[in-house]
């Protein structure tokens, strides 16, 4: 077991609000965490089990009118619960009353948008980032650069040599960060396929087609770090657009996929122009895809996406916990140019590439279009898979990615 950067994060929300919510996909350590890590004396009830859940329905105060504070897994199994604890917080806000986890993003749950509002505290739960798994700092040095605005806060020592495919491969859920046998890892994922789209899936909504929403969730991760184009996607799995979009809506509330808008200085255009896709663990989404090893995703070019892929979920979940305010765009230019990343921290811009080569050549004329046109952004970042922090071009810096995510 290692120390996951959520903890402390928990710790904190349970001494302020009489809910906290963890929530994330299933296998992402949620019960590890809320069990194990937290090292606090409470009632627990996991409604995976069948005879709880059945509890849950029926007499639900037996679970939650208890003398200690109670933890509840899993809690989208009984929408109802959520329902009866707000009822229970209005006659008594104690601090820590409740602790749920759900494999679901219980906000945009149909019926209980409203439920809990004001009254629950969220901390989203990803996979495992590399800096969980192999750094010795105490914060990665994505954070360190933003708070301080500049190069020199990265560590001046190359981090850790660490094969970032072969890791982006192996997946990201703990227990395959545990066991990173290849026999192991195939097998795992096709029981989490299988457990996802039998339970999870169903626990959200009722899908009359299982096999077309299979379908949905291999396409669509086969289209992670592309510009999402869902008439295309919809069109190539072969359903409309209403039942498409449906599936595509499944996916986001069950934490298998995310996406990221484009950066626009005008806010209203950001949400009218099409996202960049993104899974929560591109290892699955290599798994998804047929590839099994790092020649398998050379073979098939999709070695520059899974990388990406990784970088940029490992940072999405780094700064919601360092960083909560900080928010990711991509940028696209009319003429094509692209920028895989833009971070939004205070009242500065920080462009970031993503690249997979090891040297130090590389194009960077729309970074350096973009640091002239937004003044906010005080330098730009090429992340690339080598050893020392290089300075390219004016502003323009070459960072390996361990000195980023570690």
């Amino acid at each position: 077991m290692f120390s996951r950067i959520y903890t402390d994060q928990t710790r904190k929300l349970l001494k302020l609000f009489p809910v906290v919510a963890v929530i994330g996909a299933r296998q992402t350590g949620k019960t590890t965490l809320c069990r194990h890590l937290l090292n606090v004396d409470r009632d627990y009830f996991n409604l995976d089990d069948y005879d709880t859940l059945n509890l849950a329905k029926k007499n639900a105060d037996s679970i939650l009118l208890r003398p200690k504070p109670v933890t509840i897994d899993e809690v989208q199994r009984s929408p109802e619960l959520l329902l009866r604890i707000k009822r229970i917080v209005d006659q008594q806000k104690d601090p820590g009353r409740f602790l749920i986890t759900g494999s679901a993003n219980i906000e945009f749950l149909p019926r209980l948008q409203e439920s809990l509002a004001g009254r629950v505290a969220f901390v989203e739960m990803f996979p495992v980032t590399l800096f969980e798994q192999f750094s010795k700092s105490k914060e990665p040095g994505i954070v360190r650069l933003l708070s301080n605005g500049n190069i020199n806060a990265l560590d001046a020592q190359p981090g850790p040599l660490i094969n970032l495919l072969q890791e982006t491969l192996n997946g990201s859920y703990p227990d395959l960060t545990l066991n990173k046998d290849e026999f192991y890892r195939d097998n795992w994922y096709n029981g989490y396929i299988k457990t996802y789209l039998e339970r999870d899936v169903r626990d959200i909504q009722t899908i009359q087609n299982l096999a077309n929403f299979q379908r949905t969730l291999t396409l669509a991760h086969s289209r992670i770090g592309t510009i999402m184009d869902k008439t295309s996607l919809a069109r190539d799995i072969g359903l409309d657009n209403k039942t498409f979009n449906t599936y595509l809506n499944l996916l986001y509330i069950s934490y298998q996929l995310f996406e990221l808008t484009p950066y626009f200085a005008n806010i209203g255009k950001r949400f009218i122009k099409s996202p960049k896709l993104y899974a929560f663990d591109p290892g699955l989404a290599a798994y998804l895809q047929g590839i099994e090893n790092v020649l398998d995703a050379e073979k098939f070019n999709k070695t520059g996406a899974l990388l990406e892929n990784k970088m940029v979920v490992d940072i999405k979940a780094l700064l919601s916990v360092y960083l909560p305010k900080a928010r990711l765009f991509f940028y696209k230019t009319h003429g094509g140019g692209e920028i895989d990343l833009i971070i939004q921290h205070k009242n500065a811009l920080y462009p970031i590439e993503i690249k997979s080569m090891s040297g130090a050549k590389v194009k960077t004329k729309t970074m350096t279009n973009f640091l002239q046109n937004f003044p906010q952004a005080p330098f730009g970042v090429v992340i690339y898979n080598g050893e020392h922090v290089v300075q390219a071009h004016d502003r323009i810096y070459m960072v390996p990615w361990n000195r980023l995510l570690l």
